[in-house]
């Protein structure tokens, strides 16, 4: 059993997508999947509920606590041991902001994933969760990943030279995950990129990005 946190402090970092990616390679090959849903505006959720439309793509379960429960530590802890005792994966999509409930989902993370993408304002988030990690009562296995990278490859250079200083408790995943309209046509049907087929927008390069952060992951 595993349990892996997709956390970012600010919004637009493509988490949610990341995480909904590595569950469908992940449930396509054979493991019983969750994803606990404590992003807001729930679209995990959303795209679990498109999902299941398919019978012919592999389940994937959701939950999401009400919404007076979200920042209810006892409440989260309940629910993940729940789910941890179920499911072979436990895919955790919560915002990184120094929250109660993120520290709760650091404590039980087997896996922490923090997408960032190549801007200033998200290297500005950096040194707080740097901060966080630093002073967290255990080791973590976190590690961050560039999304959203195409184009702007001298941003791209500045983000990597920005974080190359936090390497030590942030280590950079080696490879970055571009801008890609797949991730789009994906989410629409409840897809993964890899589910994808030629005639709803098939990308092979969005296909091997996933892929390799799944590997980067989980190692096989």
């Amino acid at each position: 059993m595993s349990v892996v946190v997709f956390g970012a402090e600010k919004g637009g970092v493509g988490k949610s997508t990341l995480a909904e990616n590595s569950a469908a390679v992940r449930a396509e090959l054979g493991y019983r999947v969750v994803i606990a849903d404590f992003d807001n505006q729930g679209t995990c959720s959303k795209w679990v509920s498109r999902r299941d439309e398919d019978p012919a793509l592999s389940k994937i379960d959701v939950r999401r606590l009400a919404a007076d429960k979200r920042s209810d530590v006892g409440a989260f802890a309940a629910l993940i041991q729940e789910l941890a005792d179920t499911y072979d994966d436990v895919f955790i999509d919560v915002g990184g902001q120094d929250s109660a409930v993120f520290r709760a989902s650091l404590a039980v993370a087997d896996k922490i994933i923090v997408p960032l993408t190549p801007s200033p304002d998200d290297l500005d988030t950096v040194p707080d969760l740097a901060d966080v990690v630093r002073r967290f009562d255990k080791p973590l296995d976190i590690r961050v990943v560039l999304n959203m990278t195409s184009g702007q490859p001298i941003m791209l250079r500045d983000m990597k030279k920005g974080l190359a200083s936090y390497a030590d408790i942030l280590p950079l995943m080696p490879k970055t995950i571009g801008t890609r309209v797949a991730f789009k046509y994906a989410k629409v049907s409840g897809k993964g990129v890899a589910e994808l087929s030629a005639k709803d927008g098939y990308d092979a390069n969005a296909a091997n990005e996933i892929k390799d952060l799944y590997l980067g992951v989980f190692g096989k």
